[in-house]
């Protein structure tokens, strides 16, 4: 998730959404909070990457870092 801040700097974070939430809106659209069976999780996952150019975005998300990320996401599976 990507996020303009007041100043128009952007930040981009990996967040648990809702599967039916919108792909764009203010970050005041996005839930605070996870609820689950076991209680409350912070939907922020991990912390908030800061990026001056494409050029940045594209070399991250060609990255290890991002690859770890995304396979630890994907690994995670909904319980009841």
């Amino acid at each position: 998730m990507t996020t303009t801040d007041t100043d128009g700097n952007e930040r981009t974070n990996l967040r648990f959404l809702p599967q039916d939430q919108p792909v764009t809106g203010s970050g005041c659209d996005y839930p605070e909070l996870i609820e689950t069976p076991s209680g409350s999780w912070t939907a922020d996952f991990g912390r908030f990457y800061g990026f001056v150019s494409e050029d940045e975005v594209s070399q991250f998300v060609d990255s290890q870092e991002w690859a770890d990320l995304i396979r630890l996401a994907n690994s995670l599976q909904r319980t009841q």
